[in-house]
């Protein structure tokens, strides 16, 4: 238990264990001196000799065990930058670290050099940390984010610096920092820096590439990232997009147009929406299917004076590099909108049950792309019937109409009034269905005529006629 307790001793109280050391190493010393005279003299034997020579080297190497241990205890490595950049290829993010090890105790090493140089030598000097291992992990789900997973560093000498770099797998704002050396782990969360020599702005849409129906209006979001130590404001341009096309740009969570952007002190991120708002029709710039690329470009204000206004400018990518402070190459496709009508010239019909009507129909491509497999739809009155010539239009191009018949049969006991047939037209457009306004025909159905009864008061009518006549001759004669 004695043993147990000095050894908790030595490890928890350093200064003891070197006095103890230093204690035990001085008497062997003293007593391996005396034991080098007594062989000298023949006074002592072989085998006591040796065994007190090994005591001595045991003890010589214990006290300098003791004594490296306090002056420089535990190695140690501090992070002294963490600086996130941009490449130059602007595609990807790189996190470059400075390490330098600290670990103290070289000058005290020195001095115990000039005092004792019989015993401590500079070859037991430790001056550097050998196989450092060093890797960026998530601070939320605790992976590995660095490319590569882990870097070694053979050594770093005490009081010098390394840097190091890694691509960043994911864009975050914060990472722990892992070491592996001298049997150690130490691992430090910290927040990255910006490259503030940069002095650029990031720009990154998701939705990079969008479709957009004519007539309708689209959304880009992005975020932007500053890389400056400089509280800037940045003038937002968006260059070689049609004028047809307008846009606004607004914060998220904010419905104020901007024109420009400031990143203050302490924000480096900011997220807007870029809205465009499409024309109703195509035209020489604006083709259906045909990609427009066109770019968002942060300009700083020194830029912006000697540029000028950007407004119907085209430039070229090469241009907008290296005008810009930051620029996103954005991607627009202009899709046609499929849309048509139906023209009934009258909606008015009048008709007698159990008589048919002919009524003409048009059918109008009022949208901006082709129609597919237009057909007629008619909904109308229980044991009526409507047929339909041509049943189907197989293709309607932009602007073009045709026409169709449609043969409306009433039912033999249709009753007396004013009944509804609606028509609709639907087809495909761009593998979509498309459907036009209901038009509703108004059928008002008429008493027809009953021959039967008319000669019935016919005769009624004759009856009542003669014998008023008869009636009055008799009555004359009388």
């Amino acid at each position: 238990m004695n043993a147990q307790i000095a050894n908790v001793n030595d490890e928890t109280y350093l200064l003891l264990a070197l006095k103890k050391e230093k204690a035990r190493f001085e008497e062997i010393r003293n007593r391996w001196e005396l034991r080098q005279l007594e062989y000298k003299d023949g006074f002592t034997s072989k085998e006591e000799y040796n065994r007190t020579q090994q005591e001595y080297e045991i003890a010589l190497v214990n006290y300098q065990q003791a004594m490296l241990r306090v002056i420089f205890d535990q190695p140690y490595i501090v992070v002294e930058e963490a600086i996130k950049y941009q490449a130059e290829s602007g595609d990807k993010k790189h996190v470059r670290l400075k390490l330098t090890n600290t670990t103290g105790g070289v000058l005290d090493y020195q001095k115990l050099l000039e005092s004792e140089g019989e015993i401590f030598t500079e070859d037991l000097m430790p001056d550097r940390i050998n196989n450092v291992f060093v890797s960026l992990i998530n601070i939320e789900d605790n992976t590995i984010i660095s490319k590569p997973y882990e870097r070694k560093i053979p050594s770093i000498e005490f009081g010098k610096s390394v840097r190091i770099d890694f691509e960043l797998l994911r864009d975050v704002e914060s990472v722990r920092i892992s070491m592996v050396y001298a049997n150690n782990t130490s691992t430090k969360d910290v927040y990255l820096e910006k490259d503030a020599t940069a002095n650029t702005v990031e720009i990154v849409s998701a939705q990079f590439s969008q479709e957009a129906e004519l007539g309708s209006n689209t959304a880009y979001n992005m975020q932007l990232e500053r890389f400056s130590s400089e509280d800037n404001i940045y003038y937002l341009e968006v260059v070689n997009l049609p004028r047809q096309i307008t846009h606004t740009l607004v914060e998220q969570g904010s419905s104020a147009r901007l024109s420009s952007i400031k990143f203050t002190k302490g924000i480096t991120k900011k997220n807007l929406t870029l809205t465009l708002y499409m024309p109703d029709r195509d035209d020489e710039e604006i083709v259906i299917d045909e990609p427009l690329n066109f770019y968002i470009m942060a300009v700083s204000k020194d830029k912006r004076e000697s540029l000028g206004s950007l407004k119907d400018q085209e430039l070229s990518p090469e241009e907008i590099l290296n005008q810009s402070d930051g620029m996103e190459k954005l991607e627009l496709i202009p899709r046609g909108v499929g849309k048509m009508e139906v023209v009934l010239n009258t909606l008015y019909y009048p008709v007698k049950a159990g008589e048919s009507i002919s009524v003409k129909a048009v059918i109008k491509n009022t949208g901006t792309r082709r129609l597919d497999n237009v057909a007629i739809r008619t909904e109308y009155p229980l044991n009526w019937n409507v047929l339909v010539q041509p049943e189907l239009i197989r293709t309607l191009d932009v602007g073009k109409e045709d026409a169709v018949e449609l043969l409306i049969q009433t039912a033999e006991d249709a009753g007396v009034g004013d009944m509804t047939v609606k028509v609709k037209a639907d087809a495909i457009a761009d593998n979509r269905s498309v459907e036009s306004d209901d038009k509703e025909i108004r059928v008002h159905v008429e008493a027809g005529a009953n021959i039967f009864g008319t000669l019935i008061l016919i005769f009624l009518f004759l009856v009542i006629t003669i014998g008023m006549v008869i009636f009055g001759i008799k009555l004359s004669r009388k």
